[in-house]
């Protein structure tokens, strides 16, 4: 009696000791006392862990996401959580970061883990001009020793859940893709204006973006439609689309002209992007196909009608090129005078004769092109088919 009695205090001492332990290292199992309590970390169940000496490795604080500035290198805290005695030498490593990141512990080796968390700092670098970005699960973080190797999300005995590292590029972007091409030239809205799209990216942002934007050229307008952007989520997060209106009046003459666009954060920190319009010269009213015969020797034409502008009296030259070495071509007329109404419909004939056999196909690629006295030219592209 007096034995078993012996024996169940050193029991109920240990589960008292392993309790406090569980406790004091935050690893949240609960009921030590009824010994049925259980972990929420990967789905381990307490009652069926294995007691030996262990080890796991979390981010401080859990599921945390870090903001960090281009050109910035940032310090972020992780918890090694040391269980059942575990003392063992422990090696870091950092891989598969994504968009540029690099990271590396401050001390890659902890040469014996003492009883309870001990802190190492891993810093995380951003290259300067890195793009606003999110990114979650940018690395894969080990920890290695006493035979085992424990990831950030694991941990047997640790029911704390530390999450991926989740880092957040901070800054504020507009990229110059917005689409407003292409026009032809003259080119008046009086219903309705056209619009076109720039996008937008933010990260870190503590209140409103306001974008703004200005032509330098006479005749066109452009109008920020709905200009304030409010971030979103604890990060602030931007992922939008600017809608910018432009109004182009008829004395525009064909060519490329550009947009300034500026996003102001609310701290002041400014993007800028400039976003090109490109005005045609030329445009076939409907994409010509000159239909020949294959044999050598032997000719097509096609009467077609182009859509030409810019400044009044400019002379334009007009030439043909081949989408094929076998098939020779020609254009009449091959100049045009811009009339004071800076645009005209000009007919055209388009004549091609087969210089050697050729295959039958359709045959893509010739282009009509058209070339201003100062030597800037727009072409458009037609078609030959082959019988």
């Amino acid at each position: 009696m007096k034995s078993e009695i012996k024996s169940r205090r050193q029991c109920a001492g240990m589960s008292r000791i392993v309790c406090v332990i569980l406790i004091a290292f935050s690893i949240g199992i609960v009921g030590c006392g009824g010994g049925g309590g259980s972990s929420t970390n990967g789905g381990a169940n307490v009652g069926t862990l294995d007691r030996s000496a262990d080890f796991a490795i979390s981010t401080e604080p859990a599921n945390a996401t870090i903001l960090i500035k281009p050109g910035q290198t940032l310090p972020i805290a992780l918890d090694l959580i040391s269980a059942n005695g575990f003392s063992s030498r422990i090696t870091l490593a950092v891989s598969s970061l994504q968009n540029g990141l690099t990271a590396a512990f401050a001390t890659p080796t902890v040469s014996s883990l003492p009883k309870g968390i001990t802190k190492v700092i891993l810093n995380v670098t951003a290259p300067a001009g890195i793009r606003p970005i999110v990114v979650f699960s940018a690395a894969q973080i080990t920890a290695t020793g006493g035979g085992l190797t424990r990831t950030l999300n694991s941990g047997v005995l640790a029911a704390r859940d530390g999450g991926n590292l989740s880092v957040a590029t901070a800054g504020l972007l507009l990229e110059p893709l917005a689409d407003f091409s292409p026009f032809i030239a003259p080119f008046a809205f009086t219903v309705a204006d056209v619009t076109g799209k720039e996008p937008l990216t933010g990260v870190g942002q503590t209140g409103p973006v306001t974008v703004t934007v200005t032509s330098s050229t006479p005749g066109i307008a452009a109008t920020v439609l709905n200009p304030i952007f409010t971030p979103a989520g604890p990060t602030g997060i931007i992922q939008d689309d600017v809608q910018i209106r432009l109004h182009i009046d008829p004395i525009v003459e064909g060519g490329t002209y550009p947009l300034r666009l500026t996003a102001t954060a609310a701290d002041g920190t400014k993007s800028t992007a400039t976003v090109v319009v490109f005005i045609k010269l030329l445009q076939f009213v409907a994409a010509p196909t000159l239909t020949v015969s294959g044999a050598a020797g032997s000719s097509g034409s096609i009467e077609s009608d182009v859509v030409i502008a810019g400044a009044s009296g400019t002379v334009v030259q007009l030439s043909l090129t081949s989408p094929t070495p076998n098939i020779g071509v020609a254009i009449t007329p091959s100049t045009v005078t811009i009339p004071t109404s800076h645009t005209i419909t000009q007919h055209i004939t388009l004549q091609a004769q087969v210089l050697q056999t050729s295959s039958p196909g359709t045959y893509r690629g010739g282009m009509l092109t058209g070339t201003l006295p100062d030597g800037s030219s727009q072409s458009v592209p037609y078609t030959i088919e082959v019988k």
